[in-house]
């Protein structure tokens, strides 16, 4: 999957209709870029399981990130 586009779908998930939200942010939050992980996120509609673990990632961007989202 192109970065950009990842990240695009990371930042706007909550914005898409017809898709599985739990599958999509599941998917992004495993995903190997970096900079898709932190922007998912940041995202604080996906579902908090996805946040939580996030919380405990080894990149401090994306754990700050998924603290900020669970606030």
């Amino acid at each position: 999957m192109d970065i950009e586009i990842a990240r695009n779908i990371a930042n706007n998930l909550d914005r898409y209709e017809n898709v599985d939200i739990d599958a999509l942010a599941k998917i992004l939050s495993e995903h190997s870029d970096p900079s898709v992980v932190a922007e998912i996120a940041s995202n604080s509609s996906i579902p908090k399981k996805y946040l939580k673990n996030l919380t405990k990632n080894i990149d401090p961007q994306v754990a700050n990130n998924a603290n900020r989202s669970l606030e």
